[in-house]
Order: structure tokens, then sequence, then C-alpha cells
């Protein structure tokens, strides 16, 4: 029975160019363009998800090296003994030397700065990088300062640049000297 309807009907749609030009093959195609980016834009996704979660990824590695190595920059310095000694005699001078070797010879250190223990800046070193408007971390009083205090945020508004900001307390023994602000 199909055989037979089948002809005529296929047959009628012959006789009517347009209708079979699109029952035939511009429906079909229509179809299959459609099923196509159905498929595609679901893999799309897919992907797109897949190199968001690489780029978050590789984002935070690049933060965490940088908080790695802005944080064994300050460690170095703090417990030199002759930087510690200095900030217990009130030494700038020292001080100051101090700092600059730090910047100068590490080039992902844009400032650093001392603190006495009652919050006065006692030294500061900054590079000839421009100074960024970022916000930095702040603390209330240098008694609250236990252990190294952390930051990331954003240096530069314009490029969107993160920093890394460390306060890291100095003692000579359990005396608290001072706090060394490294970004």
């Amino acid at each position: 029975m199909f055989w037979n309807v089948f002809p005529c009907w296929f047959l009628a749609l012959y006789r009517r160019p347009l209708v079979f030009l699109s029952g035939v093959l511009v429906v079909p195609l229509l179809a299959v363009c459609l099923w196509l980016y159905v498929v595609n834009e679901r893999q799309w996704r897919v992907r797109e998800g897949h190199d968001l979660l690489v780029a978050a990824r590789l984002a935070s590695r690049i933060v965490v090296e940088e908080l790695a190595r802005t944080r064994q920059a300050a460690d170095a310095v703090a417990t030199q003994p002759r930087f510690i000694n200095a900030l217990a005699q009130g030494d700038r001078t020292v001080l100051a030397g101090s700092l600059q070797v730090m910047v100068k010879g590490m080039p992902h250190v844009e400032r650093a700065l001392v603190t006495d223990a009652a919050g006065r800046q006692v030294a500061a070193v900054a590079s000839t990088s421009p100074d960024r408007t970022g916000v930095e971390p702040a603390f209330d009083s240098p008694e609250m300062l236990d252990r190294t205090v952390s930051a990331v945020y954003v240096g530069d508004r314009a490029s969107g640049e993160k920093a890394v900001s460390i306060l890291r307390p100095v003692r000579d023994g359990q005396a608290l000297l001072g706090v060394l602000h490294v970004r």
C-alpha cells in the first residue's frame, strides 16, 4: 500500500517545483542545520566551562606563587639580625638600606616599609614603578599582629592587575619591635 501511495504523492509534489524543493531539500537541510547548531552549542558551553576552569586555576597558581615569593622576601629581611637590631635602635639608614636591597634585588617587590611597635613609619622604600591606587590591608595596632598577614587585592583598577601585600611582625624574642609591610 505504501508503495502505491508514495509515487502518487511524490509525483504530485514534482509537478509543483517550489513545494517539491522546499519539502525535499530546504526542510531537511534546515532540520540538519538546527540539529548541528544545538549539538555544537552544547559542546561550546562544555568547552567554555572547561576553558574558564583552566584560566581560574592558572590565575590562582600565579597569585599563590606571587604570595609565596613576597612572603619569602619579607621573611628574608625580617629575620636578619642586622635588620632586627636596626629596628630596635631606630636606625633609619640601616633599615632603609635593607629595604632598598630587597626592592632592588627582587623585581616583584614594589614597595616596602617598616613601622615601629607604635605604628609609626620608620623607613620606606619604593621601586621606580608608578604607584597603584589599590587599597592595602590595614591593621588597628601592631600588637594585634601575632602572625604574618597577607592579602591579595586589585592593585591597578584600570588593568585589573592583582597585588599582593604582606604584613609581617618583626620580633626580638617575644618583644614586638615593629611591622614590615611588603608589596
